[in-house]
């Protein structure tokens, strides 16, 4: 969403479109009662499979009823990891082709399931939402009934000194993290309220909260906590999984014939690795996310 008022209409009417304005608008004063799913996820990804199974087991944990994942150009065997949850009918599998499609991919799932689901999270296979004061994440949500979108914020977190890539689960592995919180959102919203999608967030129509269930007029706009529901974002894991991370921008910046980003220099590894402070918030989940995984 954008970062002010003024620029939040431009995009609403202009951008979005006045005519799907409109749209949402009768879709939000039409929606339906009831729906197969009251939460459900929806990740791009690429080349993620050794971490795919400890994501889905936890968002199972979370409550989390349904999974729309869209494969951009992955070669790995994430596919035949998901085989069980693909059969089983919990994921919905897309393979989606081509660059810079996530906005793309995002629209899609909204337009294409929004009257399947209640609520649509967009989180990444290192992104772990966290409640902090309830059971898990489909409890949390009732929180905001009425609300059209809810920002999580990141917290990130480091590589806990680790150098390589050791067996073991990512919410285990990684306990220290920044001692702040950051002002980049993830969203939990409803789909039908979507005018479309910017990556971290929307522009929808209703009411926008912060994890406090406080209305927000963008984005930016404080207080920017975490004390209620979070985003647990383990950016760059070891050394060795960071630069097996970096290596796959790079082919896919050199693929499109583009300048390769300074995102892929070692100088993104030392900016985001964080270590501040020691964090044992997800350690209620281990056990019973071990057994499953």
């Amino acid at each position: 969403m954008p970062r002010n008022r003024r620029a939040y209409v431009r995009h609403l009417l202009l951008d979005g479109g006045i005519l799907k304005v409109v749209k949402v608008w009768y879709q939000m004063h039409h929606q339906p009662t009831t729906f197969p799913y009251t939460l459900s996820l929806t990740m791009c990804v690429k080349d993620e499979g050794r971490y795919l199974k400890e994501w889905i087991e936890y968002y199972l944990l979370q409550g989390v009823e349904h999974f729309y994942l869209y494969n951009n150009n992955g070669t790995d065997n994430s596919q035949d990891i998901l085989a069980p949850y693909i059969q089983s009918g919990l994921v919905t599998w897309h393979e989606y082709p081509g660059y810079k499609k996530q906005k793309e991919i995002y629209n899609h799932a909204i337009d294409t399931y929004k009257n399947e689901t209640k609520w649509m999270g967009f989180v990444d296979a290192d992104e772990f939402i966290v409640p902090m004061q309830d059971p898990d994440l489909k409890t949390a949500l009732l929180r905001y009934q009425g609300a059209s979108q809810v920002l999580v914020r990141w917290i990130l977190f480091g590589s806990s000194g680790h150098k390589t890539y050791t067996d073991g689960l990512v919410i285990e592995r990684f306990k220290y993290r920044s001692a702040g919180v950051s002002e980049t959102p993830k969203c939990l919203l409803n789909p039908r309220s979507v005018v479309y999608m910017v990556v971290h967030s929307a522009v929808v129509l209703g009411k926008t909260v912060n994890e406090q269930g406080m209305p927000v007029p963008d984005t930016h706009t404080g207080p920017i906590t975490a004390d209620i529901l979070r985003c647990h974002h383990y950016v760059v894991k070891s050394l060795e999984e960071y630069l097996r991370k970096k290596n796959r921008w790079k082919v896919e910046q050199e693929q499109q014939g583009q300048q390769v980003y300074h995102v892929v220099d070692d100088t993104y590894f030392t900016q985001h690795d964080q270590n501040d402070v020691k964090d044992d918030t997800m350690d209620r989940f281990v056990p019973l996310l071990r057994e499953r995984v």
